[in-house]
């Protein structure tokens, strides 16, 4: 790669070390695949890290509807998986430019709960919800 092809706002490596976790610098960037071996050594980690983004509880609640309400709920699955991809990179590209966490911001909605925002009590409470759903499952799983 070579230094007329390195966009503006990427950093030469000459610089200070930075507080921003994000900061590109020139040095940090690779030369991209030629072959399908190397495509493959970078396909690697995204794909188990976008697999661990869909967990266990949609496959449960998933099949156990399908099963229960047959086609007529499909339009609902594939609608929240696009909604699901589009808030996933939303909150990956405000994550990205503010270098602020996505509960971070959360706590920036208006109005507050104390000190925190109200988004952020909902995900507390989803996840004491999620917790007691974890355990029904292993209580319903260890009862068989």
């Amino acid at each position: 790669m070579t230094a007329d092809s390195v966009p503006a706002q990427v950093g030469t490596g000459d610089e200070a070390p930075s507080d921003d976790p994000y900061a590109l610098r020139a040095g940090d960037i690779k030369e991209p695949p030629r072959d399908l071996r190397g495509t493959v050594r970078r396909l690697g980690p995204g794909m188990i890290l976008s697999a661990a983004v869909v967990g266990s509880g949609e496959l449960i609640t998933t099949t156990s509807l399908g099963a229960k309400a047959g086609f007529v709920l499909l339009w609902l699955v594939i609608a929240s998986a696009l909604v699901k991809v589009w808030v996933q990179m939303e909150l990956a590209r405000w994550t990205i430019l503010t270098g602020k966490t996505a509960l971070a911001g959360y706590g920036q909605v208006p109005p507050k709960v104390g000190r925190v925002g109200w988004i952020n009590v909902l995900w507390i409470l989803m996840d004491f919800a999620k917790m007691l759903q974890r355990g029904g499952m292993i209580g319903g799983a260890a009862a068989r």
